[in-house]
C-alpha cells in the first residue's frame, strides 16, 4: 500500500494527530490544541458505534466529522495491536483515492492513547455535498412507483454498483461492512451520477483477494439490495459486476454461490437483530429492580408490569382454580390490563405465564438458555421473519443467586382468535351444511398450509406444532395463524425432510374429524409440492409415514375418523 506522503503527524499529547498537509494552518488555528470542541459539538446521529456532526472550520468550511466510541473490552485490545479506527478510515479512503475510486476525501484523524490503548478516536472528511445513501435512493418514494424513467435511473445505478464492486475488488481492496448504506450517490442526471464507497474503518488492502472474499461482498451488497428491490434487480447487479467469466453455466453456479452465502448472512442478521430484545436498544430497554429483572418494549411502566406478575402469582398462591392453565411446570393467567401498556389499552387481556424449573431443570440451564428467555427471543425472532405470534411485552426474571426457579413472560391476548383444534369444530360444525361450509373449509385448508409452508421455508422448526399451539383468526375472509409455546422452535439453516414429516404428523394426529380424509389429502397435496427439490419423494411414501408417525402417538382420535383410510 502507498505510503502517506502527503499526511503529517502532529503530536499534542494526549492527542495524535494525522493531518492533510494543505489544512495543516487551517485546522491548527482551530482545533488542533483544542481538542475539547469536537466533544462539544451537537450530533445529528448518535448510536452505540458512533456519534456524527458536523464542524465548520474557518477556509474549509462545514468539516464531517466521525467520533467512535472504543467501548468494551475487545473493541480497546484490538487497539493495542492495530490500528484505530480514524488512523485505519483515513489510509483506506487515501489508497482509494489513489487508485481513483470514489469515496470520501479525509482531512485529518486524531486519537487520544492511554496505556497503550485508544479510549477517543476522530476522524474529519470533506462534506459531500447533495449526496444521498443508495439505501435512501431506492425506498424513496418516485422511485417505488418505478416509473420508465425511473427503471431507467435503477438500472444505471445498478450497473454503477457492479463497476464499483469490480474496481475495488481489482484494487484488491476488501470491505468487511459492504451494504447499499455504506455507498453515497450524488448527481441528479445520468451523466452526473457517481457512486461513493464510505465506511471504511472495516476495511483492509488484502494482497491476492480470494473468490471466497469476493463472493462475500457480493452477498452483503446483494442481501442489502434484496431488502428493498426485487431479486431481479440483485441478479441485474451480479451482471453489472462482470469479473467472472459469465457464460450461462458459470454465471448459474455463481449466483447460487451468492446466494447460498445471502442466505447464511440473513440468518445471522436476524439472530443479531433478536438478540437486542435482550439490550437496551430503540425497541426494548431494561429495567433492574429490588426482586426483579425486567426486559421489556418501550413505552412501558415496568411497576405496572411488576404489579401485574404478582398478582399472578398471588393467584398461583391462593386461588389456582382461576388460573387459565395449572400444571407443575407452567401456570397460565389471564388479567386485565389496568392502563395503557405499550402496545396494550386499558381493558386488554395479558397473558401471563410462569415458568417453573425442577432442580434438573435449573442444572441444565446453566450451559443453556432458560425456557422463558427462549420464549422472548424466539417471538422477536419470528416477528422479524413476519410470522405471526402473539405480542411478547415482556420477560420478568426474579432476582436470584447462580439460577433461577422461576421467570414469566407477559402476552398480548390476540382478539378474536381461537386454538385451530377447538376453531374447526365452532365453524365446520357437522350440523351444519357442507355446501355452505367448503368454501370457507377450502381457505382454511389452504392459508393453513401456506402458514407452515412459509414457517418452514424460513428456517423454523417447532418441535411441538399441535393444534392446539397454532391460534386462528378469521377475518375479512382470511385465516389468519399465530404460533405458541415459543421455547420448543429451533431457527436452522433449513428444515429437512423428517423435521417437515414430524411437524405434519403432529398436526395431522392433533387435528379433530371435522377435518376430514378429504381435507387432510388436499393439505398434504398442496405442502408437500412446495418442497425443495433435493427433499421430494414420492407423496404416498411420505404421507404413509406421516401416517406411521400418526399413530404413534396415541391421539383418541375422533367419532367417525378412521386413520388407516391415509
Amino acid at each position: 500500500m502507498r505510503k502517506l506522503y502527503n499526511f503529517i503527524t502532529i503530536d499534542k499529547p494526549p492527542y495524535r494527530w494525522l493531518v492533510r498537509e494543505n489544512v495543516k494552518e487551517d485546522l491548527g488555528r482551530s482545533l488542533i490544541g483544542q481538542e475539547n470542541r469536537l466533544k462539544e459539538q451537537p450530533a445529528f446521529k448518535d448510536n452505540n458505534a458512533r456519534t456524527l456532526f458536523f464542524l465548520k472550520v474557518p477556509r474549509l468550511g462545514e468539516v464531517f466529522v466521525k467520533r467512535y466510541k472504543l467501548t468494551g473490552f475487545w473493541n480497546g485490545l484490538k487497539t493495542i495491536f492495530g490500528r484505530s479506527p480514524s488512523f485505519n478510515e483515513l489510509k483506506m479512503a487515501n489508497y482509494l483515492n489513489a487508485k481513483n475510486i470514489p469515496t470520501v476525501r479525509p482531512l485529518a484523524a486524531l486519537e487520544k492513547k492511554k496505556w497503550g490503548r485508544t479510549v477517543d478516536s476522530f476522524l474529519l472528511i470533506e462534506k459531500i455535498e447533495q449526496s444521498m445513501p443508495l439505501k435512501q435512493f431506492f425506498t424513496q418514494k418516485d422511485i417505488t412507483e418505478e416509473t420508465a424513467g425511473d427503471r431507467t435511473r435503477i438500472n444505471q445505478v445498478l450497473i454503477l454498483m457492479g463497476e464499483l464492486m469490480r474496481r475495488t475488488h481489482q484494487a484488491e481492496f476488501f470491505h468487511q461492512d459492504l451494504h447499499i448504506g455504506n455507498v453515497l450517490l450524488t448527481g441528479s442526471t445520468p451523466d452526473e451520477i457517481r457512486l461513493h464507497l464510505i465506511d471504511l474503518h472495516r476495511s483492509r488492502v488484502v494482497a491476492g483477494l480470494s473468490h471466497t472474499q469476493k463472493i462475500f461482498n457480493l452477498a452483503q451488497m446483494g442481501y442489502s439490495l434484496s431488502l428493498v428491490r426485487p431479486f431481479a434487480d440483485v441478479v441485474r447487479f451480479l451482471k453489472a459486476y462482470r469479473q467472472f467469466d459469465f457464460r450461462p453455466e458459470v454465471l448459474k453456479k455463481i449466483t447460487r454461490q451468492v446466494l447460498t452465502k445471502i442466505w447464511q448472512l440473513r440468518q445471522r442478521h436476524l439472530r443479531s437483530r433478536a438478540k437486542r430484545c435482550l439490550k437496551n436498544s430503540s425497541e426494548f430497554s431494561i429495567y433492574q429492580g429490588d426482586n426483579y429483572k425486567v426486559f421489556q418494549r418501550r413505552q412501558i411502566e415496568s411497576s405496572r408490569l411488576i404489579d401485574l406478575v404478582e398478582n399472578h402469582a398471588r393467584l398461583v398462591r391462593e386461588t389456582p382454580g382461576e388460573l387459565f392453565k395449572h400444571s407443575p411446570a407452567r401456570s397460565i393467567s389471564v388479567l386485565t390490563c389496568p392502563v395503557q401498556l405499550g402496545v396494550c389499552q386499558p381493558g386488554d387481556k395479558i397473558f401471563i405465564k410462569e415458568y417453573r424449573y425442577s432442580l434438573l431443570s435449573r442444572l441444565k440451564n446453566l450451559g443453556r438458555v432458560h425456557a422463558a428467555r427462549r420464549s422472548w427471543l424466539t417471538a422477536r425472532g419470528l416477528v422479524l421473519r413476519k410470522i405471526l405470534t402473539p405480542v411478547a411485552l415482556a420477560l420478568v426474571e426474579p432476582n436470584g443467586r447462580w439460577c433461577l426457579k422461576k421467570s414469566y413472560l407477559c402476552l398480548k391476548e390476540v382478539p378474536g382468535a381461537q386454538p385451530s383444534n377447538e376453531m374447526v369444530v365452532d365453524f365446520f360444525r357437522p350440523d351444519q351444511s357442507s355446501a355452505d361450509h367448503w368454501p370457507a373449509k377450502k381457505g382454511f385448508i389452504k392459508h393453513l398450509s401456506r402458514a407452515i409452508k412459509n414457517l418452514h421455508r424460513q428456517g423454523v422448526f417447532h418441535s411441538d406444532l399441535k393444534a392446539n399451539n397454532i391460534l386462528v383468526k378469521h377475518q375479512s375472509g382470511k385465516w389468519f395463524f399465530y404460533f405458541l409455546d415459543l421455547d420448543r422452535v429451533d431457527f436452522l439453516p433449513s428444515v429437512e425432510l423428517p423435521q417437515r414429516i414430524k411437524n405434519l404428523a403432529q398436526l395431522n394426529a392433533a387435528m379433530p374429524g371435522v377435518i376430514t380424509r378429504a381435507d387432510r389429502l388436499r393439505f398434504f397435496n398442496d405442502y408437500l409440492n412446495s418442497l425443495p427439490p433435493d427433499q421430494h419423494r414420492s407423496k404416498k411414501e411420505m404421507i404413509r409415514e406421516i401416517m406411521k408417525i400418526t399413530l404413534q402417538r396415541r391421539h383418541v382420535w375422533p367419532k367417525n375418523f378412521i386413520p388407516g383410510l391415509l
